[in-house]
């Protein structure tokens, strides 16, 4: 992969666009876009950061994913485009759902960067207890440790890789580049995950 050209502003950053390319001599090189940094960091979806050909500023989850565990009340950082609702209510990045209150049963799938990104929202998850977040599997994480393996009441690794969706409903070519959990929190949404149908394993650590 080539080296992205230098940005002409501070808070902008040329990243690869996932698209090749090619000039008369023959020669194939690393398509880039500009993208304000800040986007990065806040929006980037589960995958963006993780496989260099997913980088974007917002991922779908797959609807499938979604509908197999049923109704939810609140998604508090949905992408701002998106062809499908995951709730009945949405939050975006306009709104920082961080600051907004959360009610009912959440879906949530946070933003991605450090444990200064993701950690507020799953700190958020498990003292709202109610609902079901989607996360890259990373077990050994202190985030993880805190939020997830102390205070949920079940997990579900999923089998193989996932794959996101662009907010036009376009599947991307790429998987998410790393494996991903379901976790539930508080009783009900245990039972939910466990009779999802959704392949992989189903842990309960009440």
């Amino acid at each position: 992969m080539t080296k992205p050209p230098p940005s002409p502003f501070p808070d902008y950053e040329f990243v690869p666009n996932g698209k090749d390319l090619v000039f008369p001599d023959g020669t194939i090189e690393q398509g880039y876009e500009l993208r304000k940094k800040t986007d990065f960091i806040v929006r980037n979806g589960i995958g963006g950061h993780h496989n260099p050909s997913m980088l974007k500023d917002e991922w779908l989850t797959p609807p499938e994913i979604v509908l197999a565990l049923g109704s939810f009340d609140l998604d508090p950082c949905t992408p701002m485009a998106r062809p499908w609702n995951t709730a009945l209510n949405h939050y975006t990045i306009e709104d920082n759902g961080l600051t907004k209150p959360w009610f009912g049963r959440v879906w949530l799938n946070p933003p991605y960067g450090g444990p200064n990104i993701i950690g507020p929202w799953m700190r958020r998850m498990a003292d709202h207890n109610c609902g079901i977040a989607l996360t890259f599997a990373r077990t050994e994480t202190v985030v993880f440790f805190e939020t997830v393996w102390n205070k949920a009441s079940s997990v579900l690794f999923i089998a193989g890789r996932l794959y996101f969706y662009h907010s036009d409903g376009r599947r991307a070519l790429a998987n998410s580049g790393g494996p991903s959990v379901l976790i539930s929190y508080g009783e009900s949404d245990a039972g939910a995950l466990r009779n999802s149908g959704i392949i992989g394993k189903w842990i309960d650590l009440r």
